[in-house]
């Protein structure tokens, strides 16, 4: 195969009439488609917050409210650490700035959205190497209403920037970093950019540009020791952020196939067994059953659905929405080329050598997984062929009736009026659907003549749905990937196929699938929670929180009372614009005031398990040992430790009696408007403050009492103090 950049397109999604079509005379309306050594324990703790439903309890003040919208924050997360983290050296340090007596910072919240994506070093080595990282969330989609799939596995990109910082030095990691951004440049998207949209483009650039700064400070060592390691985490964080937005990194697979979007299958896994192949000392020796295995695990890390989607494509316009930078580039086979590469050299980045180790060259490895995306494509031609094929028929059943029974012209016989509208609407329908049958290699018969006399038709047909989603189809039977002895194994130079649904995204992962840390220091306590922290002149000016915390309930995280983004805000507030030693005292006063809550909340009889009580108490345990420990912290360490205290703050409010309840509805409906208004009061009413206020409580839960409400709403008051101070003194919240 030729390893050179292509371009790719997507399937637009089918079109046709509605069962319930528009009444004869009517015009028909088109729709558009749509090493052993001394480590310092910055522990890799992290965890959370589960989003949860909001409602509105009937004894809330006020009326009128909104109700309260939470989205479930698609969570990914990778976490790696070597062997087990030891305390930290202490060192004297401390501070203070003013708080009010429940906590609340005096200082007014910096407006931030919440992020997607966190960095976290939680462990250190003698030599200053980062010895364990957590990745946690995913970067921001270069599509406005979807995050897109992956066309090569969002956790191979995570792997391999951790791979290039783990063991390293801020300033040698930098170096391997300016690596994998060469890399990158070399990839086929990257060729694609001058076609991207104008704001897509930008995007990319600048945060390519900010990689670059970060990594070039770096490498020249002209940073103070305090502020190293964080720019190390934002140095992983703004990569990550520039390979997203290369084109081809995701496809927007719901243009086409709204069902199929955004769905993972078991990726994790697949990049477990191939890390496992390429840690192997003497990987050419490998037994021919381990490099089949390990194939396959490459071949699954791609999502061969989206490449036929974009491959197939015939709609320069709809490709352009589906694969941005694409257009109208490219036949199918150097679309297929393009994607093809692209992951190969995905995986390249994260295995070098690994390729060659199992096909012998790229070009190679490049022939067997195009053989299989040719397989792929043809099924997908051939639905699209049956498909599109019985929407031509439907639509000639219609222009036959209006044929029989339309208004024609006294004068010419012809169709006539509303008629003639449908008639030309119709028309432009079937040409549609004509196109991708030929497109797809069918063929389509003559369409019905506007002069044509037909008899006997007395019913008028009905025709398929239109727009409706393309549903999920059976990929080619499987020699591929399995676990039995007698399975038949693939050479480097057959065809594959594979069973089961193909890779598509890991939005629906779980987090815990890719969390290989050991669980140490409270790691089991906090999940996949990461914070990070961004310095400026010594004043902390960003905290960015991505993940998800331990299940407070087994099986269910649980839906939240408050809001959690009041709970994360309020955290926020306590550290925005204050020195590590200030945000430190501010994280205590915090940690304060919820055990006033705590103590509030034990009186209100709450269902408290054996199960949620040993992981408060476990939480409580490291919190107050890492706020403790870390005013004698090293400075240069210090914004690490206060990281770790952010994770454990944030899991153990999330812990507390009464902050989630066991719903079976945990989907929220989305804050950001309240939560928006509330960060920046100058302009908003104090009518609509309060409703927002109170749009952020949900004690709707059958399961709380009358009594335990009125607790919850205290709580929550005390909450939105700490979080929104401004707004809260606007409208003499007490």
């Amino acid at each position: 195969m030729d390893i050179k950049a292509a371009s790719s397109a997507p399937a637009t999604g089918k079109r046709g009439r509605d069962d319930n079509a528009p009444r004869r005379g009517k015009k028909a309306r088109a729709e558009k488609p749509e090493p052993a050594t001394s480590r310092m324990d910055v522990a890799a703790v992290s965890s959370g917050p589960a989003t949860g439903k909001r409602g509105r309890d009937d004894n809330a003040p006020g009326q009128g409210k909104r109700a309260r919208a939470e989205k479930r924050e698609p969570a990914t997360s990778q976490s790696v650490m070597a062997g087990p983290a030891s305390g930290l050296d202490p060192a004297p340090g401390g501070g203070a700035t003013g708080t009010a007596s429940d906590g609340a910072a005096t200082h007014p919240p910096v407006s931030a959205p919440v992020r997607r994506l966190a960095t976290q070093i939680t462990s250190l080595g003698s030599g200053g190497e980062t010895t364990a990282l957590m990745i946690s969330g995913r970067p921001e989609s270069p599509f406005s209403d979807t995050m897109g799939d992956h066309s090569t596995a969002f956790i191979v990109q995570q792997q391999a920037i951790a791979n290039a910082v783990l063991g390293q030095t801020p300033d040698a990691a930098a170096k391997r970093v300016q690596e994998l951004l060469k890399a990158c440049r070399d990839l086929p998207g990257y060729r694609l950019i001058p076609s991207l949209p104008a704001d897509h483009a930008q995007r990319l650039k600048t945060w390519e540009e900010r990689t670059h700064d970060i990594a070039q400070t770096l490498v020249t060592g002209r940073l103070p020791e305090a502020d190293r390691l964080l720019q190390v985490q934002e140095l992983v964080s703004a990569f990550l952020r520039f390979r997203e937005l290369i084109p081809l990194t995701t496809i927007r697979t719901r243009q086409i196939e709204p069902a199929n979007a955004g769905k993972g299958h078991g990726e994790a896994k697949w990049a477990a067994t191939l890390n496992e192949f390429a840690a192997l000392q003497d990987r050419d020796k490998a037994s021919e059953a381990r490099k089949t295995k390990a194939r396959d695990a490459v071949l699954h890390l791609l999502d061969a659905r989206g490449l036929a989607l974009v491959a197939l494509e015939p709609d320069p316009h709809t490709l352009a929405a589906l694969a941005p930078g694409m257009g109208a580039a490219g036949d199918r086979k150097s679309r297929r080329d393009a994607i093809v590469v692209q992951h190969i050299r995905s995986i390249a980045m994260r295995h070098p050598g690994v390729i060659e180790t199992l096909w012998g060259s790229a070009s190679q490895a490049g022939d067997w997984l195009a053989a299989y995306a040719d397989q792929r494509m043809e099924q997908r031609s051939q639905e699209d062929r049956e498909f599109y094929g019985g929407r031509v028929k439907a639509v000639d059943e219609w222009m036959k009736w209006l044929l029989l029974g339309g208004h024609r012209h006294p004068e010419t016989g012809l169709l006539d009026g509303a008629d003639l509208d449908e008639w030309t609407a119709l028309g432009n329908q079937r040409a549609d659907h004509a196109a991708r049958v030929v497109a797809s290699g069918g063929t389509v018969p003559p369409a019905p003549a506007h002069t044509a006399k037909l008899d006997g038709r007395s019913l008028r047909p009905r025709l398929p749905q239109s727009a409706a989603p393309r549903g999920a189809s059976t990929p080619p039977a499987s020699h591929m990937g399995s676990s039995s002895s007698n399975s038949s194994s693939s050479s480097s130079g057959s065809a594959p196929s594979r069973s089961g649904k193909d890779s598509a995204d890991e939005d629906a992962m779980d987090v815990a699938a890719v969390r290989t840390q050991p669980k140490t220091g409270g790691t089991d306590q906090v999940g996949n929670l990461a914070a990070q922290l961004v310095l400026r002149g010594g004043v902390i000016e960003d905290l960015m929180v991505a993940g998800r915390p331990h299940r407070a309930f087994t099986g269910s995280m649980g839906a939240h009372t408050t809001a959690w983004v009041a709970h994360y805000d309020a955290v926020r507030n306590a550290v925005l614009g204050r020195t590590p030693d200030d945000a430190l005292k501010g994280l205590s006063d915090l940690k304060k005031a919820t055990d006033d809550d705590k103590t509030l909340l034990d009186k209100a009889g709450f269902e408290f398990d054996t199960h949620r009580r040993n992981l408060m108490a476990a939480l409580e345990e490291h919190l107050d040992k890492a706020l403790n420990d870390t005013p004698k912290a090293p400075a240069a360490f210090k914004p690490l430790l206060l990281q770790k205290c952010v994770v454990l703050l944030l899991a153990y409010i999330e812990s507390l009696p009464g902050a989630t309840v066991n719903a079976a509805n945990t989907d929220g409906h989305g804050e950001g408007r309240p939560r928006n208004a509330l960060r920046n009061p100058g302009n908003v009413s104090e009518k609509e403050l309060e409703d927002y206020v109170w749009s952020l409580l949900d004690v709707s839960s059958p399961e709380i009492t009358a009594g335990q409400k009125v607790v919850l709403k205290k709580i929550h008051k005390r909450v939105i103090r700490r979080a929104y101070p401004e707004a809260a003194k606007k409208i003499g919240l007490s």
